[in-house]
């Protein structure tokens, strides 16, 4: 079976504002944590296991970072914590910039968006960007705001050409690509997200 992989990189994080123009969002982690499991716990268990999540890519992505005892699985506590650090940041958005890559090649005018999870979408709102000629992109909040709430998101791309999608449904309406807007982010990282089909997201 052919491989396809996008690649995300995102550059140093930095505060928008301290104006106080910008409103932050605080998201309720115990009913945000209920739904979640309420969504993706299949097996009652109690936990997330690493096959439950997978039907929430923007989870997956950051479960190396909401797993904080490294099991392999995420329980309520966990996920209401991870939330509750978003809420006492003292930063209100977070600024990635994204670069997009298919098969290794850079995706210039490419309509990108970045979709709450569903235990998210009360407190988050779904952002579209279409990606420059360079194959980069800066969500944004509004016009005025460049950056995003901290959360995590399913990432869909999409590509029409000749009125035919280019892009694997994989990517797009049925995605496997997601991404958690952090602020700790190991530095050594440099911020490279590697996402490809039929494997979890690693880092380099």
């Amino acid at each position: 079976m052919r491989c396809f992989g996008f690649t995300l990189l995102l550059l140093p994080l930095v505060s928008c504002g301290g104006s106080g123009s910008i409103q932050k969002v605080t998201i309720d982690p115990e009913a945000a944590s209920a739904k979640a499991f309420e969504l993706f716990d299949k097996n009652s268990d109690g936990f997330i296991d690493d096959a439950e999540v997978q039907s929430a890519p923007g989870l997956a992505e950051g479960m190396v970072r909401v797993d904080a005892n490294s099991d392999g699985k995420i329980s309520p506590e966990e996920i209401t914590d991870r939330i509750n650090s978003w809420n006492e940041s003292v930063l209100s958005l977070v600024s990635p910039e994204l670069v997009l890559k298919f098969n290794g090649r850079i995706v210039p005018g490419a309509l990108i968006t970045f979709e709450p999870e569903p235990f998210l979408a009360e407190w988050l709102e779904e952002k579209r960007v279409w990606s420059n000629q360079f194959g980069t992109v800066t969500p944004q909040i509004s016009r005025e705001l460049p950056g995003m709430y901290m959360g995590y998101y399913r990432v869909k791309v999409s590509k029409e050409m000749g009125g035919k999608e280019r892009i694997p449904p994989e990517y797009n309406e049925q995605t496997q690509l997601g991404v958690e807007f952090c602020t700790d982010r190991p530095i050594e990282e440099n911020f490279l997200i590697e996402l490809n089909l039929g494997k979890s997201s690693r880092r380099r």
